[in-house]
């Protein structure tokens, strides 16, 4: 099957925009990554007469990672989707079992339909600028790394100091786990250095 996004050629997109019910759900996912309920049609108070429903937009959330997900009803059970996975099952081809969806601009919250591809989890894990950003996440960011001393162990002297364990296993050309033994095991030492994280 052809990857990359497909758009139904519906009376619909005539302003870009084109709407696919989420199948088990009486919802529609749009082609700019948007939800909305049905159209519907409802008894009144009365009991009397029925009045048609417009699909109302649904509220998206993001959570901690980035991603916006929304809450649908069936009756009264309620499930949580990433909107990014309800707009890819609707417009993007190439899906198999097991591939993850990815956001072409790196932008998570980016979920319109030519923005997503299908891919495999090794692929997204890969993609664009993923492990520079990991790698600088985890060596300089401040809110997850503590800097680490070193010492010379005979005269007791500074060395170096180390934006994060990480970095200094990096520049020491050692495993991380040795940075981490000798850290917390104060008399350990490594080619001569103690080492203190703050």
């Amino acid at each position: 099957m052809e990857k990359g996004y497909w758009k139904k050629l519906e009376p619909e997109a005539m302003n870009g925009e084109v709407w696919h019910k989420v199948i088990g759900y009486d919802y529609q996912v749009s082609s700019y990554g948007r939800i909305r309920t049905c159209d519907h049609v409802q008894l009144s108070r009365n009991r009397k007469t029925y009045r048609i429903c417009s699909g109302q937009i649904v509220r998206q959330h993001q959570n901690r990672q980035g991603y916006l997900k929304v809450h649908l009803y069936r009756g009264n059970e309620r499930k949580s989707f990433f909107v990014h996975r309800l707009v890819a099952e609707a417009f993007v081809r190439g899906y198999a079992s097991g591939l993850v969806v990815n956001h072409l601009n790196e932008i998570k919250s980016d979920n319109r339909a030519i923005n997503l591809e299908w891919c495999t989890p090794k692929e997204n894990a890969n993609y664009g600028t993923a492990r520079q950003r990991q790698s600088e996440a985890m060596t300089n960011n401040p809110k997850r790394s503590k800097p680490v001393q070193a010492f010379c162990k005979d005269t007791g002297s500074w060395i170096k100091t180390f934006p994060s364990q990480r970095e200094a296993a990096r520049q020491l050309d050692c495993a991380l786990s040795t940075i981490q033994k000798c850290i917390n095991r104060p008399k350990r030492t490594y080619r001569g250095l103690l080492f203190i994280s703050q």
